[in-house]
């Protein structure tokens, strides 16, 4: 591979926790990812 075939990768933490109102999933917007063991990679 060479110099210009570089892929940047980024990684975001996700929730699988829902919205209690809408019952949608809340993904990387949930308030409680920095929670130690809360959340996964």
């Amino acid at each position: 591979m060479s110099g210009s075939d570089v892929r940047h990768c980024v990684v975001y933490k996700r929730c699988g926790c829902s919205d209690v109102v809408s019952g949608r999933r809340l993904g990387g917007r949930f308030g409680r990812l920095a929670e130690v063991g809360h959340g996964s990679w």
